[in-house]
């Protein structure tokens, strides 16, 4: 298996960007109560604000942490 001519490339990589977990927080605190989508259901739009958005992704890190699920996994 020939190896990737990245996988050791001597220079440097530059700023590393931000995860996007750490921007989902950092718009969530900005600006908890707007309106982060819409969708449209039965009795017209259905909006999530970045308060809902944050509380839904940090219920599933919660759960896939209970079930053994790590970083890196």
């Amino acid at each position: 298996m020939k190896a990737s001519p990245y996988a050791c490339n001597p220079q440097p990589v530059g700023e590393i960007p931000r995860s996007v977990g750490s921007m989902l927080l950092e718009r969530g605190r900005l600006w908890p109560a707007r309106t982060v989508f819409a969708a449209r259901g039965r009795n017209g739009y259905e909006t999530v604000s970045w308060r809902q958005l944050l509380r839904d992704v940090a219920s599933v890190a919660l759960f896939l942490h209970a079930r053994g699920i790590r970083p890196g996994d």
